[in-house]
């Protein structure tokens, strides 16, 4: 840092007086840092020179410029002026060369270098210090000094016991035998617990599975039977670890199979091998226990039908791996807070009459049960009367019946309801009848009562556990004693859902309902409504969307409601741009997804936009679209980019594969800079394609491609999970999608109470997420203003479990508060009698079901 000084002066050499000094670092607007003179008091930056005109300041090293100003008078720049201090430069050399000499002599302390014999004193005279080093030349041994005496550092056991221990110690050969080291001899004798098995899984009978512990091992064996190292088959042992439970858990929900002529096991006595999803077709030197704990899985290789289309639910919630560590909850519900009662008349009218007055006498909600029809002397009314809640898509609601004696004519009800209908089943001794009422009129019924076999004719829902279950916003299940009863998907979102009694004829007592449980399963919280447009040539012409679609849907919560395949065999990336060009606007209605797989043709100059450059022009066309339009886009890596190395036997040739490399470059890049999740085929099918690639015989089986390009049965499927997946990844689990702003009128179903009026002129209107989540908007016209007063009444799609606060002003700007209530009465309070003449709600968007 150097200090200068110099006098500012005008033209004439006269000394200007308070001239004010700002300083630059050169050819910048940033202001440098200065000192006074004795470089370190911070002077401010400008600063006033003195009434002689003289600067003074200290900089750091390097070059400045100078803005001077006096008065009204803008003085020339001093540019690039040099600040220097080569005193201080060699200060601190000096500093460096000494710190050097240092290190350099306390170096030559603590290492002595060679000598004959153990040193007595370090170099300088000084005692020897613990760590010294030396190398005897006598002994031809390195010492180390350990403060009382020199010795010779025994071998690092430490060392040797790690996983590097075994490549630094040789194994004895013959003479002319090749020199190898233990990690070498020991490769030879391959173990389980070398790849990461290990025998310490804890059986739980009846255990859900993400609450399993101990190590999962099948990645362990599939090593071998995928990625062989050396001749197959390759003998692994299993062995027994005193201390160990010895039970080794191989677990692949989806399914997975080690295929014969891969890998013999050698199971020790006294180990079990449980097995979960994972069929074990290799050999094995002698019997052993193996214990299955179910074959979840979504496909079945061996089946000669190939992949069902009908898979269970169980199987898509393995499918979702993700959604396993989600434990279900339960919680018992106090039905006098919880529920609401309601009166559905059969088969029409009043589906927003919840909770009305001619629900007294027939439905009471108690702190621990519901009880229908109490006392005596009330008429059969031919109507449905029940007690329910709003459900979160996920969530199951349970109860058990009890039928009092002599109530025949009282049919238990397990219903949902939208908001123009009720579906549900009627239970009756050795019965039981699905009914759907789609729009308040028309009813529809169907005898469901064979799904219980013969052995449960006779069966009644009395005494026993019923269920509803929600899989989506549009998908409910009914299950008595365990069985599923009806599985069907609507329509219209379910509003509610409940128990309840059909009552036809007078009945003296009462039916209750009791134990009634609330329980979030696995499935996340929301339905995801999913349309999807598929891009593609041949590949993506065949199944696998099929499959992809079957996949998806009731997965999570997830319901396709539209796929467009625009995929044409043949087609490069330009043709399939115009297509995608073509479309309606009804036919983007409902889109939110996009799978794009394209580039074999243009690889093989078959079609327009052969070019990299016009394959780079149209795959930015293409997706600019889907980002206008807010469709979330998936791209796959076609699978003319795989040699047959990469694939196994059934790929590329190696000429088509480099061919291919500047377009896999395009796309790979391109994806990378707008975010776009890409998919490597092949890969993306799974560990179990090793099963079918790479074995002939195999092939001609279960083949996964037909031939260097195409998808097979087995393909399709795979490339269908693995793209499903892809889809279902690119989004949260709850939905947030809104639908528009929809205008609402006083009229039956939402009436205005107590003098109130909606404001014509204003924008009165409501909006609902998928999730069932509502926001409104209105102005009122105030009527009374009495705390607690009823201004509306909501239809029930507006209906909150519990009681939701609203905040709501005047228009003199006035706060008060407004209460939704669980019936969907909009009460206000907090309104003084001047409180101007309007009323203006406006709410955030709240949950229907929290």
């Amino acid at each position: 840092m150097q200090y200068q000084e110099f006098f500012i002066t005008d033209t004439g050499g006269r000394a200007l007086s308070g001239a004010q000094v700002t300083v630059y670092w050169a050819g910048t607007t940033n202001k440098a840092t200065l000192f006074q003179r004795d470089k370190v008091t911070p002077l401010s930056n400008p600063f006033v020179a003195s009434t002689l005109g003289l600067a003074g300041m200290a900089c750091a090293d390097g070059e400045y410029d100078i803005e001077l100003q006096a008065g009204s008078l803008n003085l020339p720049p001093i540019k690039r002026l040099m600040f220097f201090d080569g005193l201080g430069l060699q200060d601190t050399l000096q500093a460096k060369v000494d710190a050097a000499e240092n290190v350099l002599e306390a170096f030559d302390e603590r290492n002595r270098g060679a000598l004959p014999a153990d040193p007595m004193t370090r170099p300088s005279g000084a005692p020897n210090q613990s760590g010294d080093l030396y190398f005897n030349t006598t002994e031809q041994v390195q010492k180390t000094f350990n403060g009382a005496s020199w010795f010779v550092p025994s071998v690092d056991t430490a060392f040797l016991a790690s996983s590097q221990g075994a490549s630094n110690v040789g194994v004895g050969s013959e003479v002319g035998g090749v020199r190898r080291t233990a990690a070498d001899k020991f490769r030879e004798l391959p173990s389980i617990l070398d790849k990461g098995g290990k025998g310490d899984f804890v059986y739980v009978p009846g255990q859900d599975p993400s609450l399993w512990v101990g190590t999962n091992s099948v990645n362990a064996i599939a090593q071998w039977a995928l990625a062989p190292e050396g001749d197959m088959p390759v003998t692994v042992k299993v062995p027994f670890i005193p201390g160990q439970t010895n039970d080794y858990l191989f677990s692949f929900p989806s399914g997975f199979t080690i295929p014969a002529g891969t890998v013999i096991l050698d199971v020790d006595a006294g180990v079990r091998l449980f097995v979960h999803g994972v069929s074990l077709s290799c050999a094995f030197i002698r019997p052993v226990e193996v214990i299955n704990l179910g074959l979840k899985m979504a496909h079945d290789f061996t089946s000669p039908q190939g992949y069902d289309l009908t898979a269970r639910e169980v199987d898509k919630e393995v499918f979702l791996t993700a959604a396993d560590s989600l434990a279900p909850k339960t919680r018992m519900l106090v039905p006098s807070v919880d529920l609401i009662a309601e009166t559905l008349p059969w088969p029409n009218g009043g589906f927003d009459n919840g909770g009305a007055a001619g629900d007294a006498g027939y439905v009471n909600l108690e702190a621990d049960s519901v009880v229908v029809k109490t006392g005596s002397g009330l008429p059969g009314d031919g109507a449905i009367h029940y007690a329910g809640m709003r459900l979160r898509a996920g969530e199951e609601l349970w109860t058990s019946p009890q039928v009092a004696s002599g109530e025949a004519a009282g049919i238990l009800i397990a219903l949902v309801r939208t908001a123009r209908g009720m579906h549900g089943v009627m239970f009756g001794p050795g019965t039981a009848n699905e009914f759907n009422n789609n729009d308040g009129s028309t009813v529809t019924q169907e005898d469901v009562s064979p799904i219980f076999g013969p052995s449960h004719a006779t069966y009644y829902a009395d005494q026993g556990r019923i269920a509803v279950r929600l899989k989506s916003a549009y998908h409910y299940q009914i299950l008595m004693g365990g069985y599923v009863v009806v599985d069907r998907v609507l329509d219209d979102p379910i509003v509610r859902a409940g128990f309840g009694c059909y009552i036809g004829g007078a009945m003296p007592i009462g039916t209750t309902f009791a134990n009634w449980e609330l329980t979030q399963n696995k499935t996340p919280d929301a339905a995801l409504l999913m349309g999807v447009i598929t891009n593609g040539d041949s590949i993506s012409q065949s199944l696998w969307p099929q499959y992809a679609r079957a996949m998806l849907e009731g997965t999570a919560g997830v319901r396709v409601v539209k796929w467009i395949n625009l995929a044409v065999a043949g087609e490069a990336s330009g043709q399939q741009l115009a297509r995608l060009q073509a479309l309606s606007e009804d036919d983007w209605k409902l889109i939110t997804h996009a799978t794009v797989q394209l580039g074999v043709n243009n690889i093989q100059n078959s079609g327009p936009g052969s070019t990299v450059e016009m394959y780079l022009n149209d795959m930015t066309a293409i997706f600019d679209i889907y980002k206008a339009r807010k469709v979330k886009v998936v791209a796959l890596l076609p699978t003319l980019f795989y040699s047959q190395v990469l694939a196994g036997g059934m790929g590329q040739l190696t000429r088509n594969y480099g061919g291919g490399t500047p377009y896999r470059d395009v796309l790979t890049r391109l994806c990378a800079s707008r975010k776009i999740p890409l998919m490597n085929s092949l890969p993306a099918y799974g560990p179990i394609i090793a099963n079918f690639l790479g074995d002939p015989l195999l092939n001609k089986r279960n083949s996964i491609v037909v031939d260097n390009i195409h998808n097979g049965l087995y393909g399709n499927i795979l490339m269908g999970m693995a793209a499903a997946r892809m889809l279902l990844a690119t989004h949260a689990h709850v939905s947030t999608s809104e639908t528009p702003w929809t205008p609402f009128y006083p009229n039956a179903l939402w009436p205005v109470l107590n003098g109130w009026t909606l404001d014509g002129a204003a924008a009165n209107e409501f909006k609902m997420a998928q999730d069932g989540s509502f926001a409104m908007r209105a102005t009122y016209n105030i009527g009374t203003r009495t705390n607690g007063t009823s201004i509306q009444q909501f239809g029930v799609l507006a209906w909150p479990r519990q009681p939701v606060t609203i905040p709501v002003h005047t228009d003199l700007f006035e706060p008060g508060i407004g209460v939704l209530t669980g019936s969907g009465v909009l009460n206000v309070y907090g309104l003084a009698a001047s409180t101007g003449t309007k009323l203006i709600v406006d709410t955030r968007t709240y949950s229907l079901s929290s």
